[in-house]
C-alpha cells in the first residue's frame, strides 16, 4: 500500500483519521500505531482503501470544494439600516434615524450583481429592517426579476425580516414573486422577547403569526407560468447566556411552528454586540455553548428516531461534507472562506464590501473590507482588490499552520473578519480562538455521533432531504 497523507485526533477510545478528500475513518490504537510506523498488513489495507484511490480523490476535492470554482453567488443587500426592535445581540448596528437604499442604489447594485458572468445567484435583502423601506424593496424585487429574465440567469431572492411590520400586501407580494423569507425565533415567548425588544408590540406574536402565514403558503405553485416551489420560512437562532438553560424549549417551539430547521448560531461580537457592557449580560464560553449545543442535538435525534422532522442546520452542513463529500457552500466553511469571491455585500449608499460581516463591521466606522462602490467599480476591479485577496489567503487553511494540521480540515473555514474583529488580525490565531473552539466542538460531537449505526441512518436521511 502507498503512504498517504492523514491528519489524526483521538475521540475517546478510537484514532479518527481524514484526508483532503474528506475520507475519514476510524482506528483502533493498534491499528493507528501500524499505520503510523507504516507497518500496513492486508486487513488495515482493505479498511484503509479509498485513502489509496488518487482519482477518486482528486474527484472528491474538487466536489467537497466546488464552489471555489464559482463567481460570487451570493449578494447581500442592505435595503435600510433602520430597524424598529433593539435586539440585545444586534449585529447590524441597527439605526433608529433615516439610512435607507434609494432606488437608484438598488438598480445599480442589482446591476452589478447580475453584470458578473454567473449562471444562477441570489440576492438576499437585509437590514436593519428591510420591510421599513417597503417601497424600494417592492421595486427592487421587481426589477431583478425582470432583468434576470431578460439575461435568461437563475436568480433566488430573499428577505432577511423580523416580520413585525408584515402585513397581507406585502407577504402576497413576496410569494408571488418567489421571495424566500428567512426571520429570526430565539425560542418561546419569554426568551425571544427578552433578546428581541420591541417596544411597539409584542415581536414573539408577531414573528409566530407571519411564520405560520407563510407555512401555509409553502408548496408548489405557478409563477410567470413557471411551476416553482415557494419554501417554507427559514428561522435562526441566536443563542445568549440565557438560552443555555433552554435547549428542549427552544426545539419544542420550532416543532410546534411546523420549522424543519433550527439555526443555531453562537453569539458573535458584530455591531452592538461587541460592547463590553453587553457582552458582560449575553456572553458565555465556548465550553458552555457546546454543553448547550450537545443537550440541543440529543434531544433533536430523540424527536427523530419518534418520527419528527427536525433538524439543525450547522450539523447539517457539516454532515453534507463528512457523510456526502459534497459542498454545502455554506461560505463560512469554505476554504478560502466565501469572501469576495463567494459572497459581496452592498451597503444602503452603494458601498460594496467582501461580505456581510464586513458591512457590519463597517457600522462601526470600521471600513477596513471596503472594496469598492457600485457607481465608480467594476467586478474586476472589487475582485482584484488588496482586501479580496488578503481574505482569501489569510482564509486558505494551507496557509494556517494550525488548520493544516487538523483533522477537521476538509470541512471547515476562516473568517477573517472575525479575526480581524476578536484579534486584530485577519489571519487570527486559532489556538485562541472562539470561533475555532465552537465549530471543534460540534465536529467531535458529529463524529462522536456517527458511530452509531441507527445515528449514522438519521443523518444520512439530514442531508439527503432539500430545505424544502
Amino acid at each position: 500500500m502507498k503512504k498517504f497523507y492523514f491528519n489524526f485526533k483521538k475521540i475517546k477510545n478510537k484514532y479518527l483519521i481524514t484526508d483532503d478528500a474528506g475520507n475519514f475513518q476510524y482506528l483502533s490504537e493498534k491499528e493507528f500505531n501500524k499505520l503510523s510506523k507504516d507497518h500496513i498488513d492486508r486487513r488495515l489495507a482493505k479498511k484503509l482503501e479509498k485513502f489509496n484511490d488518487n482519482l477518486q480523490k482528486i474527484e472528491d476535492i474538487k466536489n467537497i470544494n466546488s464552489s471555489s470554482y464559482k463567481k460570487p453567488g451570493l449578494h447581500i443587500m442592505v435595503i435600510s439600516v433602520r430597524c424598529n426592535h433593539s435586539c440585545v445581540y444586534c449585529q447590524a448596528s441597527a439605526k433608529k434615524e433615516k439610512a435607507d437604499m434609494s432606488y437608484k442604489t438598488a438598480k445599480k447594485s442589482i446591476d452589478f450583481a447580475l453584470g458578473i458572468d454567473r449562471e444562477g445567484l441570489a440576492i438576499e435583502f437585509q437590514g436593519g429592517e428591510p420591510l421599513i423601506n417597503w417601497i424600494v424593496l417592492k421595486k427592487a424585487v421587481e426589477y431583478a426579476r425582470e432583468k434576470a429574465r431578460k439575461l435568461k440567469k437563475d436568480l433566488e431572492l430573499g428577505v432577511v425580516t423580523n416580520l413585525s411590520l408584515m402585513d397581507e400586501r406585502k407577504a402576497d407580494f413576496l410569494i408571488k414573486n418567489n421571495v424566500y423569507l428567512c426571520t429570526s425565533l430565539d425560542g418561546p415567548e419569554f426568551l425571544h422577547n427578552s433578546n428581541r425588544i420591541y417596544t411597539e408590540g409584542n415581536s414573539y406574536k408577531k414573528t409566530v403569526r407571519w411564520i405560520k402565514y407563510f407555512n401555509k403558503k409553502a408548496g408548489w405553485r405557478k409563477i410567470n407560468g413557471k411551476r416553482v416551489f415557494y419554501p417554507r420560512p427559514n428561522a435562526l437562532l441566536t443563542v445568549t447566556s440565557e438560552s443555555l438553560n433552554y435547549p428542549k424549549e427552544i426545539i419544542d417551539e420550532y416543532v410546534k411552528l411546523n420549522l424543519r430547521y433550527v439555526f443555531a448560531r453562537p453569539l458573535m461580537p458584530f455591531g452592538y454586540a461587541s460592547d463590553i457592557n453587553v457582552l458582560k449580560k449575553i456572553s458565555y464560553t465556548s465550553k458552555d455553548f457546546i454543553i448547550f449545543y450537545k443537550k440541543l442535538i440529543d434531544y433533536i435525534l430523540y424527536l427523530n428516531m419518534k418520527g419528527t422532522d427536525i433538524k439543525e442546520r450547522t450539523l447539517r452542513l457539516f454532515l453534507t461534507k463528512i457523510i456526502k463529500k459534497k459542498d454545502s457552500n455554506y461560505l463560512d466553511l469554505r476554504s478560502p472562506c466565501g469572501a469576495a469571491i463567494g459572497q459581496i455585500a452592498y451597503n444602503y449608499n452603494g458601498e460594496i464590501y467582501t461580505c456581510d460581516e464586513a458591512r457590519m463591521l463597517a457600522a462601526r466606522d470600521d471600513d477596513f473590507f471596503l472594496i469598492g462602490n457600485v457607481y465608480s467599480s467594476k467586478y474586476s476591479q472589487i475582485i482584484s482588490a488588496p482586501q479580496s485577496r488578503l481574505c482569501t489567503i489569510a482564509s486558505n487553511l494551507e496557509n494556517q499552520h494550525v488548520c493544516f494540521r487538523c483533522v477537521y480540515k476538509p470541512y471547515c473555514g476562516i473568517c477573517p473578519v472575525y479575526n480581524y474583529l476578536t484579534q486584530k488580525n485577519p489571519w487570527g490565531n486559532q489556538i485562541t480562538n472562539f470561533r475555532c473552539e465552537i465549530y471543534k466542538g460540534i465536529l467531535d460531537y458529529a463524529f462522536e455521533l456517527i458511530r452509531d449505526k441507527k445515528i449514522l441512518k438519521i443523518f444520512e436521511k439530514w442531508v439527503e432531504n432539500d430545505y424544502r
